[in-house]
């Protein structure tokens, strides 16, 4: 069956945003310098420079030019990804001639800052240009996906307690896209409302993993029907549900899944014989 449409979408143009050019060389050089690797990890990366088709014209964080001396943090990210977006909108814009207020549809697919959902990348877009957006039909969806990504993101995700608050930072700029809607369709107090279980679960993550660990045995045994946990007895595991909150003992161990720190990986070893994160 074909189906045909009289909608088009068209590309106006596109544009890139450079930040600091850096030669094959001078990369190595920099690893090399940083104290951070051995030399079978510098000869593996002159062979992926070698095979990847990277020239001596690319650009590269600000991070890559600090070796040894710079921590890389979620805050840097989150500013890496701003610079690199922004400047490639402004650059659109001013060739284009395009209108903010013309813009019905904004969608991002950021690769720079994956620890937190990309949906918090276009926000990051709307709020930075007060562009409009349809709020009511995705907040709900969007809520979701941040607590997916989160949660569920894969196993190469992992958090700190010190990420916390950055993430809390994330998802309040999330919540602004909604809350400051200018077409009214949905008020301050409603997206508080359908916020609090994201928040709850944000808030988790900024528990100490004792407590965490606390929680879990509490509520996974209530859940299961065991009670008290007593001696002799194994912790369940809880079933995914997928209705992730603060009270739910899966959502708990998904965090501590996620937790990059000895006791965490010690307790789920320990009672679940999950692999150690390396």
């Amino acid at each position: 069956m074909r189906i045909s449409t009289s909608i088009y979408v068209y590309a106006s143009d596109f544009f890139s945003q450079c930040t600091t050019q850096i030669s094959k060389a001078k990369f190595i050089d920099l690893a090399r310098t940083s104290s951070n690797f051995d030399d079978a990890a510098i000869q593996f990366q002159h062979r992926v420079l070698k095979n990847s088709g990277i020239g001596d014209e690319t650009y590269l964080p600000r991070s890559v030019f600090l070796p040894g001396r710079h921590k890389v943090t979620l805050k840097d990210g989150r500013e890496e990804a701003a610079m690199v977006m922004f400047g490639a909108v402004d650059d659109l814009l001013a060739t284009t001639g395009v209108r903010l207020n013309d813009i019905k549809i904004l969608i991002v697919n950021c690769s720079i800052l994956n620890t937190t959902p990309s949906l918090s990348a276009r926000a990051m877009v709307i709020n930075h240009y007060k562009l409009r957006h349809e709020v009511k039909e995705v907040m709900k969806a969007s809520f979701e996906a941040f607590l997916m990504v989160l949660l569920a993101g894969g196993g190469g995700r992992i958090f700190c307690k010190s990420d916390q608050e950055l993430i809390e930072e994330d998802f309040d700029s999330l919540k602004r896209v909604f809350s400051t809607c200018r077409e009214g369709l949905i008020t301050e107090e409603v997206v508080e409302r359908k916020a609090e279980t994201v928040e709850g679960v944000v808030g988790l993550m900024g528990q100490g993993t004792e407590q965490l660990v606390e929680d879990f045995s509490i509520v996974a045994c209530e859940a299961s029907g065991m009670g008290v946990m007593g001696e002799g007895k194994m912790l369940p595991m809880p079933p995914t549900t997928g209705k992730w909150n603060r009270a739910d003992p899966n959502t708990i161990l998904r965090v501590l899944c996620h937790r990059n720190d000895p006791t965490a990986n010690q307790f789920l070893k320990r009672t679940f014989q999950l692999a150690k994160r390396k």
